[in-house]
């Protein structure tokens, strides 16, 4: 059962929107992101978004915010 909740935790709809927004995606704009960085993109944000909550998500807000 345990192995059914977390698949269910990566492949949600919430947990997506998250992974795209501190990677960045947003930046190509939210169709073009999910997109391009469908299945093998999901791999590198697990490992920045790591990267990126250890250094601070206030920094990546910030570069969001100049870019428009």
């Amino acid at each position: 059962m345990g192995e059914g909740v977390d698949d269910d935790n990566e492949h949600g709809t919430a947990s997506t929107t998250e992974k795209n927004i501190k990677s960045g995606a947003w930046e190509r704009g939210p169709m073009e992101g999910k997109d391009d960085m469908g299945r093998e993109g999901e791999e590198k944000r697990l490992s920045m978004s790591e990267g990126i909550d250890r250094e601070g998500t206030c920094t990546i807000r910030l570069k969001t915010q100049v870019n428009y």
